[in-house]
């Protein structure tokens, strides 16, 4: 992969689309990929298997590497782990991490209450805050395990701390 890649992480519903989206819509440096956009299978709001999210993973990779070069940055728009059907947590390996070799990641987080709105509004589904905060909590140690593992800057950052947002993006 030529790419320059920011990966923006975080858990369903916390606003990494919108806030990338916005970004990449107000300077041209930037483009917005949804990783779950380059899935031919599985969409995003189906609960899959481990099997799957592994599948899912090459598809991204393979579709990442079909992409035209391109001067702009990619905010790449993801997850550093999933939830199965059977709620098992499940890490994105680090082999797909090295591959899509990011220059930096983001971590955006928010309070489980209002994910858990953002939840409901986008998928009329109740999601337990007990479970959001669990989701979130190992996205953010697996995010920060990643970071020390691949020497790549991590930055945590509340939605609605725009200005550290545009800031870390900005690298």
């Amino acid at each position: 992969m030529y790419h320059k890649i920011i990966f923006v992480g975080g858990i369903h519903g916390v606003g990494k689309s919108t806030l990338c989206s916005s970004i990449a819509n107000s300077n041209d440096s930037f483009v917005h990929v949804m990783a779950s956009s380059l899935v031919k299978t599985s969409p995003f709001s189906k609960v899959i298997e481990e099997e799957d999210i592994i599948q899912n993973q090459n598809q991204i990779i393979n579709a990442l590497d079909s992409i035209q070069n391109t001067e702009q940055i990619i905010l790449l728009d993801g997850h550093f782990a999933l939830t199965t059907q059977k709620k098992s947590i499940i890490r994105i390996p680090l082999s797909i991490f090295k591959q899509i070799n990011p220059i930096r990641f983001i971590v955006i987080i928010d309070n489980a209450l209002q994910v858990q709105k953002n939840l409901f509004a986008r998928d009329a589904k109740e999601y337990t805050l007990g479970m959001i905060n669990k989701m979130q909590e190992k996205e953010v140690s697996y995010a920060e395990e990643l970071s020390r593992n691949l020497n790549i800057q991590l930055d945590i950052i509340n939605v609605n701390n725009l200005e550290a947002i545009y800031n870390s993006v900005n690298c």
